[in-house]
């Protein structure tokens, strides 16, 4: 094997898969896979996530390895910038530079624990903006407590045209969907699909569709029930996904709210980061909505704040009261990026409070039981 590769081409395929790379130096899974039998590509495995990084090269002879995976980053993090060739020879893979060379054990590419992908199943076309879009917005509320297994990943579901994600941990909730239209490429099979992506695997698809930097490049996705595989312009990735059903999310969003608020999402945000630095996480930030104001109040042994904000329009005479944990609101707050938004709520003992805005999105907040 010998080819000639721009130095930052290769790094920014040694970064894609880093993260994936086990730290132990001797399982399978702490190698990385380097291929120039075609367009040169690394491919990076924990057994639970593969993601393949394509980039163009000059191959001189073909041929695939698989190399230590960490210092294979750490090599190529080191090299100067310009053309690096590799060569292999006598089971090592040298990679040389600008008078700089490294040298790394070799193994069999057979050797490599290639996952598989889905065999048969629902695919799907859609732009990386709108995929990335959406994760952005739900992925905040996974939850981190492995007990309940199905909720710690983000659900995502196509049928009939439509395409939804959902997120909870039980204390909120997120759900975003997009009527897919001429500008997404829907390609979905007769009954759609419902799959459940870890959140391992939600962050690293996120951060390569982040290197597509909002280019609206078709991102192909095709699923069977037990495993997905995602399809970028530069990359693949393929993860399992939670073998357990998704629980029933619409039974946690309440249908109608007797009274809501129009709120400055930035007003908002501010009014409540400033009462937060006073909160306990017994107790949270009080929030009371009365005509035009919205006042944040939070109390602890030794400190207290109060802060109020008067972007708020409700109807005359309504009042509401509830205590909520100030990183639940925040986060789901800063998951969008509207102007304005709407807070539903009845101000019952503990009942939830939703909320809205222009875009078809969806979150809610479990507030704190009212004493007595």
């Amino acid at each position: 094997m010998k080819a000639t590769i721009a130095r930052s081409l290769l790094a920014e395929a040694a970064q894609a898969v880093k993260g994936l790379v086990a730290k132990d130096g001797l399982s399978a899974f702490s190698k990385i896979r380097l291929d120039v039998s075609g367009d040169a590509s690394v491919t990076g495995s924990n057994g639970d996530i593969q993601v393949e990084w394509r980039m163009a090269c000059e191959i001189i002879d073909r041929g695939t390895v698989t190399v230590p995976g960490a210092a294979f980053a750490a090599f190529v993090g080191a090299m100067p910038e310009g053309k690096v060739e590799m060569e292999l020879a006598n089971h090592k893979l040298a990679i040389e530079g600008n008078g700089v060379k490294f040298k790394l054990a070799a193994g069999e590419a057979a050797d490599f624990p290639v996952m598989a992908g889905p065999k048969e199943g629902a695919r799907l076309g859609i732009t990386s903006t709108l995929l990335y879009e959406m994760l952005r917005k739900v992925k905040f509320a996974v939850s981190a407590d492995d007990t309940r297994k199905s909720l710690t990943g983000v659900n995502i579901a196509f049928k009939d045209g439509l395409l939804g994600m959902t997120a909870t941990d039980g204390r909120r909730l997120a759900h975003v969907e997009k009527d897919l239209d001429e500008d997404d490429e829907a390609e979905a099979g007769r009954l759609g699909f419902n799959f459940t992506l870890p959140m391992k695997a939600v962050g690293t698809l996120y951060g390569l569709l982040e290197k597509m930097a909002g280019s609206g490049d078709l991102v192909q996705i095709a699923s069977d029930g037990k495993a997905v595989r995602f399809v970028g312009d530069f990359w693949i990735m393929t993860a399992k996904v939670i073998d357990e059903i998704y629980p029933n999310w619409r039974k946690v969003v309440p249908e109608k709210q007797p009274h809501q608020a129009e709120l400055k999402r930035a007003a908002f945000l501010a009014a409540l980061g400033r009462a937060a630095l006073a909160s306990q996480e017994v107790s949270g930030v009080k929030i009371t909505l009365k005509n035009t104001s919205a006042v944040f109040e939070a109390r602890n042994e030794i400190t207290a704040a109060n802060a109020g904000t008067a972007a708020c329009k409700m109807d005359e005479g309504v009042k509401g009261e509830f205590r909520v944990n100030p990183r639940l609101m925040k986060d789901a707050l800063e998951s969008i990026d509207e102007d304005d938004f709407t807070l539903h709520f009845d101000d019952g003992n503990g009942t939830p409070i939703k909320l809205t805005c222009s875009l078809p999105w969806v979150a809610v907040v479990m507030p704190f039981r009212k004493e007595g």
